[in-house]
């Protein structure tokens, strides 16, 4: 799983860096709560966004349905400096060295991030079954071509943009 925190580029610019910089610090500490409770384990920091790993997909999309969650309720308490999150997953068998993550489970991973708008979870097909209760039910966006990879890769969303 990959989160991106949406334009913080614009976020600074607006801002400036020191108090931007804040929102960052915010955002991880978000996710890392979650990661905590949704038994996700974070793999690196990748400067506006947080690269994790978990034991199943359906226990990604539950991480990635709390964690728009969490940041729902945040923007509802702070609507000026509302943080909006796009997450995707993959799933696959990924190459541990030194405890990061490498391979073509985690390029597909990180390739899927550009498709996703805030607020918005995007899953890779086989990372899809089965969807935990409670979660919205996925839409099928169908099949996209993925940088670097031969086939297009049949995707779903969860959840709605921004919201």
């Amino acid at each position: 799983m990959f989160t991106d925190l949406v334009d913080f580029t614009g976020i600074t610019s607006r801002l400036g860096d020191d108090q931007a910089m804040r929102l960052p610090r915010e955002h991880n500490e978000l996710i890392r709560g979650v990661l905590r409770q949704t038994g996700g384990r974070e793999v690196k920091h990748t400067g506006d966004g947080i690269m994790a790993s978990f034991d199943s997909g359906s226990q990604a999309i539950r991480g990635a349905t709390a964690i728009q969650d969490a940041f729902r309720r945040r923007n509802a308490l702070h609507p000026n400096e509302a943080m909006h999150v796009r997450i995707d997953i993959g799933a696959g068998k990924p190459i541990e060295e030194r405890g990061d993550l490498f391979g073509s489970a985690v390029q597909l991973a990180a390739r899927l991030c550009d498709m996703v708008e805030g607020g918005q979870i995007l899953v890779a097909e086989v990372a899809l079954a089965p969807v935990p209760d409670g979660t919205p039910a996925p839409v099928r966006l169908g099949p996209r071509p993925v940088r670097g990879f031969t086939a297009p890769i049949t995707v779903y969303r969860i959840g709605d943009a921004a919201g």
